[in-house]
């Protein structure tokens, strides 16, 4: 049980610094910049100016990649409980 109690607080502090990390990478202002470019992107006129749509497009895969990589991760510590 020891080598269980361990493990269980080891899992409890990547918990808590993930959340201190979640505040820090400031992950809802991304998810809300996300949502707002996702929206422009479906506007009529949006590729009216393709070199500001690729910079849309651009820059919602970097926001999505980001937020990917946490959820996954966040995923794999919850699986581990």
């Amino acid at each position: 049980t020891l080598l269980l109690e361990d493990l269980t607080q080891r899992r409890d502090r990547l918990a808590a610094r993930m959340d201190d990390m979640r505040d820090y990478l400031d992950l809802d202002q991304r998810t809300r910049q996300l949502a707002d470019l996702e929206a422009a992107s479906s506007a009529p006129d949006f590729w009216n100016d393709p070199n500001r749509a690729r910079e849309t497009l651009s820059r919602a895969n970097q926001l999505r990649s980001i937020l990917d990589a946490w959820r996954e991760a966040r995923q794999a510590l919850e699986d581990a409980s």
